[in-house]
């Protein structure tokens, strides 16, 4: 549970304050965009094709995916994009 705590607060409730401490200067600017970097282990959908280490890590990616894609859909209208993006 400990490193479920952990990885949840550092990948996504620390992106969640991330964006909401740069959204005023995202919204007043011409370039509207906020990039995540995820990783395929928080990937739903790979779940059955691959076995992924890391538990912990994989819930808090996939809650960080779940942010990410809401925050795309509730500011689409303030022309603000969401970039999803894995290094691997």
């Amino acid at each position: 549970m400990e490193d479920v705590r952990y990885d949840f607060e550092v990948n996504t409730v620390g992106t969640v304050k991330l964006f909401k401490s740069t959204w005023p200067l995202l919204r007043d600017g011409d370039a509207k965009k906020f990039i995540v970097v995820s990783s395929s282990v928080g990937s739903i959908a790979a779940l059955e094709q691959e076995s992924f280490p890391g538990t912990a890590y994989g819930i808090s990616k996939a809650a960080l995916n779940w942010f990410a894609k809401k925050v795309s859909v509730e500011m689409k209208g303030e022309g603000l994009l969401v970039g999803i993006v894995h290094p691997g």
